[in-house]
């Protein structure tokens, strides 16, 4: 291991070139614009599989694009457009965002399958695409810059965010419905949010992240219900967002289940079954405010 060469870059591609920005901009947006449009219908769709049709169909015609070098606009409609189509029935169940690493929210195998697990157990999935992550975080990066007197830095990545800023309003322009509702590069007023946690602007990190992120949900679905925090095993940032946990719920009000995945392939995903089978009936917050209690360990187990 020692031998092996590690290449930093940063979260732009930049460094790779205009044109290679651009397309991971695009590779992160449609990706996470197909599961966040999959987790929104899925639940409430009338005939079972129609969603995964839509979207083996869409990633077909996104793959076809993107390899051809196609113009994206064209192939964004076909993708996501049928999906505005699919017949649901009413929105009725409780908002469950996922957040926590990068690889353990999104991939099925290593997470078990944790969407369908929450809505398989009656909640609906609120994802958190890459590029949402990179929004929500940009103003507290760009506040960072400042304050080490990065300015070559801070001048190239205002200059990159302003390019992908334009392409998204020109797709916007293009297909309202689908990329008009998309969140915005700024994030005001997230400092005031995170102190009240304790954090500072001075520090960076994943469990800095997300913290922001866990605001910025919650700005996006004031209805949420509870958060996953979805961790792979002796992961350091999400041990201490983990430690966090109890000083998140006290603040936001909202619960949060922690998931630590091993890989030993242990079913993991059985612990938000408790959340979603009460949580219709009573305050989430009122059930399990005493976890460590007789009570609440019966209530939680269902003995």
């Amino acid at each position: 291991m020692e031998a092996l060469e590690v290449f930093a870059g940063d979260i732009t591609f930049l460094y790779l070139g205009p044109k290679t920005m651009i397309g991971a901009y695009h590779a992160f947006l449609a990706g996470g614009m197909l599961r966040r449009l999959a987790c929104r219908v899925r639940p409430y769709e009338i005939e079972a599989g129609a969603t995964k049709k839509l979207v083996d169909r869409a990633l077909s015609t996104l793959e076809t694009a993107f390899a051809a070098g196609s113009p994206k606009e064209a192939a964004y409609g076909e993708a996501f457009g049928p999906f505005g189509d699919l017949r649901t029935g009413p929105r009725s169940r409780p908002k469950v965002a996922i957040f926590g690493d990068l690889y353990s929210r999104d991939n099925d195998v290593l997470n078990q399958g944790l969407e369908i697990a929450i809505e398989n157990a009656g909640g609906e999935v609120i994802t958190t695409p890459y590029i949402d992550y990179i929004k929500a975080t940009l103003d507290a990066y760009f506040k960072r810059l400042l304050i080490d007197h990065s300015w070559a830095e801070w001048a190239k990545m205002k200059a990159a965010v302003a390019v992908l800023a334009s392409i998204e309003k020109s797709l916007a322009l293009a297909d309202h419905a689908t990329f008009g509702s998309l969140p915005s590069w700024r994030n005001p007023g997230y400092l005031e949010k995170i102190e009240r946690l304790g954090l500072r602007s001075e520090l960076e990190g994943e469990c800095f992240d997300n913290a922001i992120k866990i605001f910025r949900i919650l700005d996006e679905h004031p209805d949420t219900a509870f958060f996953v925090q979805a961790n792979p095993a002796f992961c350091c940032p999400s041990i201490i967002t983990e430690a966090m946990a109890r000083e998140i719920e006290a603040v936001t009000g909202v619960p949060i289940v922690t998931i630590t995945y091993d890989g030993t392939g242990a079913p993991k995903n059985d612990a938000i079954v408790p959340y979603l089978s009460f949580g219709r009936k009573r305050r989430l917050a009122e059930i399990f405010s005493d976890r460590g209690s007789v009570m609440g360990i019966i209530v939680f187990t269902g003995a």
